[in-house]
């Protein structure tokens, strides 16, 4: 009888490990189900980690896991992703980048500058997102960019003159539904490639630039509500 209720208590004491031990991973399991529904990458606190400024090397992991990118890709391409936060300084060591596509997220703050630095940049599309603010001329100081999609922001200030003196290549620019004010400059008659230019729905004032006649490639000149 001792015996069997020896047995008994080490068969309960087993069962009540066992269970406890599943409760214990059951609650692990729970604590560790993270719902990625509401997931998005602040870029701003994946910059704070940066310490090798060759590129984002101690976030490769991150951006190649989730995005499929390192950081010596040409073309990055980080479109719909409900990406938030502001864009990180950092992004002017990407030198290689020749497209970057980060439009249709929830990104908020100013362009940075340093997007300037990125000197084989070739399409740059901001769309659809909360950027604010003007338009850093080191940005429109890139003699390499045939596309700027800038449009559903809330961009304000003017259109720098540096837009058709510096990038001369452009044959699209978008900036449309923003706060943009003053004049189109005369600098745009520059832009002997350009074949759209689309700044509806701004607050530009001011005449018409009689060098828009110099545009002999553009198809496309969308002006209204302003």
């Amino acid at each position: 009888d001792s015996s069997d209720s020896s047995d008994s208590s080490d068969s309960s004491d087993a069962s009540d490990s066992s269970d406890a031990t599943d409760a214990t991973d059951a609650s692990d399991e729970i604590n560790i189900d993270i719902d990625f529904s509401d997931f998005y990458l602040n870029f701003s606190e994946v910059a704070e980690s940066i310490k090798d400024e060759e590129c984002w090397k101690n976030s490769d992991f991150l951006l190649d896991d989730l995005f499929g990118i390192s950081c010596f890709d040409e073309e990055i391409i980080l479109s719909y992703r409900d990406l938030g936060g502001t864009i990180p300084t950092q992004i002017g060591l990407l030198t290689d980048t020749t497209a970057l596509y980060l439009n249709n997220n929830k990104f908020r703050g100013t362009m940075p500058s340093e997007i300037g630095l990125l000197t084989k940049l070739q399409v740059l599309w901001l769309q659809t997102n909360r950027l604010k603010g003007a338009i850093p001329t080191e940005v429109l100081a890139i003699p390499t960019m045939t596309e700027l999609f800038l449009y559903d922001n809330i961009l304000s200030g003017s259109i720098p003159t540096e837009i058709g003196s510096l990038m001369t290549k452009l044959t699209n620019i978008d900036l449309r539904s923003n706060e943009f004010t003053g004049s189109i400059p005369t600098e745009v008659g520059l832009l002997t490639k350009l074949t759209e230019l689309d700044i509806p729905a701004n607050e530009m004032t001011g005449v018409l630039p009689s060098e828009l006649g110099m545009l002999s490639k553009l198809t496309t000149l969308e002006l209204s509500s302003n």
